[in-house]
């Protein structure tokens, strides 16, 4: 049995795909590493959410994705954790809900988020779509229980969101490429 938050569920489904040709964004991760950390996490290809639960799982390690349809109905429950149970093979449970998971290889989002940087702080030199980073402010402000939040976004590479004074939960978001909108001009 692993045990998550609902509301980190709840945010990675914010920005998650629903109907991407690539099948395996259509979801969300639950990744338990070899640490036995459990981390919550979706992508649509231009946003990415990672979470990382307090509490380590006794469960070994597991890389499952989570049907969007299945995982919306678990970020609606009332309660503040739901426990995910293996029931076999091929299906899982949740708060009463049976599931079988994507088949399908979630992208390595380790290699997308950055990490931390003071150098990066600055974020005048790159130029972010107004939607996404809106997104990524409700999916952030849902899975840290502060809804009046404002939250860092480092200027790098890719952008990452992040609270202040902690890793999890954190966003991250591909800048606007200028030049390839002004192609031929």
């Amino acid at each position: 049995m692993i045990v998550i938050k609902t509301a980190s569920i709840k945010a990675a489904c914010l920005l998650a795909s629903t109907k991407d040709i690539r099948y395996y964004l259509n979801g969300v991760q639950i990744l338990i590493r070899d640490t036995g950390k459990v981390h919550v996490r979706s992508s649509d290809g231009h946003m990415v959410f990672d979470d990382l639960m307090d509490e380590e799982s006794r469960d070994g390690m597991l890389d499952i994705i989570i049907p969007i349809e299945a995982a919306t109905l678990i970020g609606k429950s009332k309660s503040q954790f739901v426990a995910i149970t293996k029931i076999n093979e091929t299906q899982y449970e949740c708060e009463g809900r049976l599931f079988k998971p994507i088949d399908g290889k979630f992208p390595d989002c380790d290699r997308v988020i950055p990490e931390r940087d003071s150098q990066f702080d600055d974020v005048a030199g790159q130029q972010y779509d107004a939607m996404l980073l809106a997104t990524c402010l409700k999916a952030m402000r849902i899975a840290t229980g502060n809804s009046k939040a404002f939250f860092r976004l480092q200027n790098s590479p890719c952008g990452l969101m992040y609270r202040e004074n902690d890793t999890y939960p954190r966003c991250g978001i591909v800048p606007l490429n200028i030049k390839a909108a002004f192609v031929g001009n």
